[in-house]
């Protein structure tokens, strides 16, 4: 019971209302992505939305957190970070093979609107969902995941963090936000068995880059 006292409530909270007060400042600028100069609009977009989801859960973190570490936050890529990235990265990427083949999906991906892709422009995209995703798992699989396991236990973190991933998941459709919980699920578990959140970034790198370039593929509007 002592986890649970108010004075062990105020850093897990005040991460969580940081975290769902960049994300509610950040889905209010998604607007201003026009057609018109559609790399510049994504990246700056996305730009926004490393600030704006990480600078405010990181500036709670080192205000509330008394000088600790990060929580699962390193570089050691273990056996077991390798064979769950590369085998999650793996399913993920079959399974967009043939999700990508709806209509439905390219009205919404790739983000960025043009139908010749070079490869100086598929490294680039490439470019911004790493940076992107690093700010994102961060906050989500590291921060959030650790920080409220210590809290309140494992499967009432993991349970928090699947709502909140599915919440912010909305604005893109009940599909996806669905879809999320699944997956948000199995990266934090394995997130948590691993005690890093790098096999989470591999995993959604490996989605959203499959997701885009399949999608071009795929759509007879589009080519490589």
């Amino acid at each position: 019971m002592d986890n649970l006292s108010l004075q062990n409530s105020v850093l897990p909270l005040s991460l969580l209302a940081a975290l769902l007060t960049g994300y509610l400042l950040y889905f209010r600028l998604m607007h201003r992505i026009k057609k018109d100069k559609p790399i510049r609009m994504v990246f700056l977009q996305k730009m926004e939305g490393i600030v704006l989801i990480t600078a405010f859960p990181l500036l709670i973190f080192f205000l509330l957190g008394k000088g600790a570490k990060i929580p699962g936050l390193h570089f050691r890529f273990t056996s077991f970070e390798l064979w769950w990235s590369m085998a999650l990265s793996a399913a993920l990427i079959l399974l967009n093979y043939f999700a990508t083949q709806k209509a439905d999906n390219w009205k919404m991906y790739p983000q960025i609107r043009l139908n010749n892709w070079t490869p100086s422009l598929i490294v680039v995209n490439a470019f911004i969902w790493i940076i992107y995703l690093l700010a994102y798992e961060l906050v989500f699989r590291s921060l959030l995941l650790f920080i409220f396991a210590d809290w309140i236990s494992l499967w009432p973190a993991i349970i928090v963090n699947v709502i909140v991933y599915a919440l912010v998941h909305l604005p893109k459709g009940i599909k996806e936000a669905v879809g999320a919980i699944p997956f948000g699920i199995i990266l934090c578990l394995l997130c948590w068995q691993s005690g890093s959140f790098l096999i989470a970034f591999f995993a959604h790198l490996a989605l959203a880059l499959s997701n885009d370039y399949f999608s071009v593929y795929h759509n007879p509007n589009q080519k490589f």
